[in-house]
């Protein structure tokens, strides 16, 4: 799963930050300049945030500024490329802004970018310690700690990020991969739904839903599921190839559905020519019209792709028998 990414910001103090559905003012100092831009309507705001940048220590300005220096550093290290670098720069930046959420979170990212995880999961900790409500760095903190094998922590933090941000489709589509990770196929198929209701051409919910719908066998509402899919990105060939796989395993005797299979299949690969799966299954669907020749010449090409699938070898030693 994506982690949701934040754009870098010029300053670390004083920069919006907008997290992918809710605009969310990150802030925890209010602008001077904004308190100008409102003075003929808001005088008294303009005398309260003056008030408050005149009462900030030397020592607090300086801290302020060597946080924003660095962050504009870290801002070059990330456009260059030099991730590992970035992250060391921030986390000077998150140790000296130890009081601002996004600070962690920038943090977090970069350390995620350098593939440091558990420095990533560290500040993302932090940020949510300073600011519990940050529901992008508790989105990221979900996806990582799914990714590293902790699925139920991982569920009821996107729970609590759906009680944030209930109307973004992508939170629901991420909690029915976590339950369809759990074998909880009724409830995944519910959390795609509310995606769907929410986005109704998200084709990867429907994908995914298919998926739920093949474990617990009900394989006519799966076929359903991932031709819509297809149907919304014709131009993605795993769609076409789950079609074509659900065909090929689940009504293998019937002559018409594999005819049907192999034209979604030969779909799939010829949208993505590395598609190793999309080839094996290729080969299995005519192997069962029986064309042993252009199913021998599907599998070879799939093990030419993927020489270390054993399941490759020993279908295509079946069908050679056949010829």
């Amino acid at each position: 799963m994506a982690q949701r990414r934040m754009p870098a910001e010029a300053n670390v103090w004083n920069g919006a930050r907008v997290s992918k559905i809710l605009p969310v003012r990150s802030c925890m100092y209010p602008s001077l300049s904004s308190a100008v831009l409102l003075l003929s309507i808001m005088c008294l705001c303009c005398v309260a945030n003056n008030f408050e940048a005149e009462v900030l220590s030397e020592k607090e300005r300086a801290r302020r500024e060597e946080a924003n220096r660095l962050f504009s550093v870290a801002n070059s290290y990330r456009e260059k490329g030099d991730h590992a670098q970035a992250a060391e720069v921030l986390e000077e930046v998150a140790d000296l802004a130890y009081d601002n959420p996004d600070a962690q979170y920038h943090a977090g990212m970069a350390h995620l970018q350098a593939g440091r995880l558990e420095d990533a999961k560290n500040r993302w900790e932090k940020c949510l310690e300073l600011q519990s409500d940050h529901a992008v760095a508790m989105f990221n903190l979900a996806t990582l700690l799914a990714e590293t094998g902790n699925v139920a922590k991982a569920t009821a933090m996107m729970q609590k990020v759906l009680e944030i941000q209930p109307e973004d489709p992508d939170n629901y589509k991420t909690l029915a991969i976590l339950l369809f990770k759990q074998d909880k196929n009724q409830e995944a198929i519910a959390e795609y739904m509310k995606c769907i209701h929410r986005e109704p051409l998200h084709a990867d919910c429907y994908c995914g839903m298919g998926n739920a719908f093949v474990r617990i066998g009900k394989y006519d509402e799966a076929q359903e599921a991932y031709t819509a899919a297809a149907n919304i990105n014709p131009n993605e060939a795993g769609y076409s190839n789950n079609i074509g796989n659900l065909l090929v395993r689940h009504h293998r005797f019937n002559h018409t559905a594999q005819q049907m299979a192999i034209k979604y299949l030969k779909n799939a690969v010829s949208l993505d020519g590395n598609y190793a799966d999309g080839y094996f299954n290729l080969g299995e669907a005519y192997s069962a019209v029986s064309q042993y020749d252009l199913a021998v010449s599907a599998i070879r090409f799939a093990m030419k792709l993927d020489p270390n699938r054993q399941d490759y070898k020993c279908t295509l030693h079946l069908d050679m028998r056949k010829l």
